[in-house]
């Protein structure tokens, strides 16, 4: 339940950099390495769920 709880937070918070990031004025340098960090982290949580 809690996990639960926690994974619709998560996604709810990466949607919100992804948006802020699409409207952002940043360097196109800055969005990739952003969008590369967040691919990082999902993998990284995918990861983790399948050791459960």
């Amino acid at each position: 339940m809690v996990s639960k709880i926690l994974d619709i937070i998560m996604m709810i918070s990466l949607m919100i950099v992804v948006i802020e990031l699409a409207l952002s004025k940043e360097s196109f340098v800055m969005r990739i390495m952003v969008l590369m960090l967040i691919g990082i982290f999902l993998v990284l949580d995918r990861i983790s769920r399948k050791l459960r």
